[in-house]
């Protein structure tokens, strides 16, 4: 059994985290919750029946928990990082690990014992369809990749207006907020992939509630691989596709199965009921839940996701701009 605290208490700790939780009692204990506000704290202590309500920082770190789900503004997650290692926790971290690429050199001289305790959560990494898709990969079993195209759409000016008015979303010191947030959730995928590939040329276009811009797509290559993603958060559509070539066939994943098509025209066809290619953090959970009780390997080390936000970054810069 896992004891944890939560740092955050905001909407996704509310409407997807918490949920989750409930229903894994059988393996961890949700033993507090801290933030800044301590009004949210206390009604969502409340509601799910959290015993404890941290009224410090301290308490939050000092309380006798195995690990902490750290859920804040991107721009605190080092800050909060760092505190809960160096308290000795596992920590579960939502993405990105840094916003800025100053904040690359503030794990340098921590124990790196203490770092491997921290993970990462990025939704796609741990859905069936994607530890999948890296075997036949890496086995050759669907050939050797050619070109990829990723396209995630979404209208969350008209099904995520409560989401977007955040303040920290909208500021653009807080690197653009929901743009960056989005940006490298999506590209931690091709990232683990392809970890070869380059931002070789990118735009950010648009503009969308609250001012920041509403569609970002970047190329991707190592000279031998080539990647297109696109990001469109005003599209009329909402729909999340992943097409590649092969040198021996067409793959394509779609929101609960994936379509092989290898050129002698026979299709393989696997299906992933409920795992779609943004869905809950279930899966994350289950993964993080195995490595702090000791059952598996991080499934996603904070090296990793330091080096996936610090790619975005070089590229697009504090302040994302056509290029």
């Amino acid at each position: 059994m896992l004891r944890l605290g939560i740092i955050g208490a905001g909407l996704i700790v509310e409407e997807t985290h918490l949920p989750l939780l409930t229903g894994m009692k059988n393996r961890v204990l949700v033993k507090g919750i801290y933030s800044l506000s301590g009004k949210s704290s206390a009604h969502l202590a409340e509601k799910f029946a959290i015993p404890n309500v941290y009224l410090t920082e301290m308490e939050a770190l000092t309380d006798d928990t195995d690990a902490l789900l750290i859920a804040v503004p991107i721009v605190k997650n080092t800050e909060w990082i760092k505190k809960g290692l160096a308290a000795g926790k596992k920590v579960f971290c939502e993405k990105p690990a840094i916003a800025a690429l100053s904040q690359k050199d503030e794990f340098d001289g921590m124990n790196p014992g203490m770092l491997s305790g921290c993970v990462i959560a990025e939704n796609q990494l741990f859905f069936e369809f994607f530890t999948d898709l890296r075997k036949r990969l890496a086995s050759g079993e669907w050939g050797a990749p050619e070109k990829f195209r990723y396209i995630v759409e979404r209208n969350y000016t008209l099904d995520g207006v409560a989401y977007l008015r955040k303040e920290w979303r909208a500021n653009p010191e807080h690197t653009g907020g929901f743009l960056f947030d989005w940006g490298v959730h999506h590209f931690s995928l091709p990232a683990r992939l392809f970890p070869s590939l380059m931002l070789v040329k990118g735009a950010v276009s648009g503009k969308a509630e609250d001012g920041f811009p509403s569609r970002l797509e970047w190329t991707l290559s190592d000279g031998r691989t080539e990647g297109v993603f696109i990001t469109d958060y005003r599209s009329p559509h909402k729909s999340e596709i992943f097409e590649m070539t092969t040198d021996i066939g067409h793959l394509m994943i779609g929101r609960e199965k994936t379509l092989f098509k290898p050129s002698d025209g026979k299709v393989t066809i696997r299906e992933y009921k409920g795992h779609r290619l943004h869905d809950s953090f279930s899966a994350e959970w289950d993964a993080f839940l195995d490595f702090a009780l000791g059952n598996a390997p991080n499934p996603h080390p904070l090296a990793e996701g330091i080096d996936e936000a610090a790619r975005f970054l070089e590229f697009f810069g504090k302040s994302p701009r056509s290029k």
